[in-house]
C-alpha cells in the first residue's frame, strides 16, 4: 500500500492540479499587461521616447 491513502493521495492531486490550473491563467494575463516597447522618435537631434498613460474618473 502507499505512504498515502487513497482521499489523501487524491485530494494533494486536486491541489496540484488547481494549482498548474491558475498559473496557467495567471500567466498570460501578466504578460498581456505589459506594454511592448515603443521604438523612440527622433525629431532633429532630439530622440523622444515614453509613454502616456490615463485615468479616468467618474463622479456622480
Amino acid at each position: 500500500m502507499n505512504a498515502l491513502s487513497q482521499p489523501a493521495a487524491k485530494r494533494r492531486r486536486a491541489i496540484q492540479l488547481a494549482a498548474l490550473t491558475l498559473v496557467a491563467f495567471l500567466l498570460p494575463a501578466e504578460a498581456a499587461a505589459q506594454a511592448p516597447a515603443m521604438k523612440p522618435v527622433k525629431l532633429g537631434p532630439v530622440t523622444v521616447q515614453g509613454s502616456i498613460r490615463t485615468r479616468l474618473e467618474n463622479w456622480d
